[in-house]
């Protein structure tokens, strides 16, 4: 598979999991309550969320279950805040 070529929709969630998983360890409160955005926003960690995030733009959904999708749209919202 080239670097032109879409990777399949659930391998870049599953990435993007594991990517946002992170960022919430890091700038997530205890309590999770509050958010460190400014440092989330100048953090390599967000950087390549994003930068995967995009992946998603070129991935085939429509393969996905229901179940998937649901997935992929959750770990895709932070991107809307």
């Amino acid at each position: 598979m080239s670097s032109c070529d879409p990777k399949p929709a659930t391998e870049v969630a599953e990435q993007l999991r594991k990517l946002i998983l992170a960022l919430y360890d890091e700038f997530l409160s205890e309590d999770g309550k509050e958010v460190d955005y400014e440092g989330l926003a100048n953090s390599d960690g967000w950087k390549r969320y994003l930068q995967k995030a995009a992946e998603l733009q070129r991935a085939d959904l429509s393969v996905l279950n229901r179940e998937e999708k649901v997935i992929v749209i959750v770990i895709f919202q932070p991107l809307t805040l």
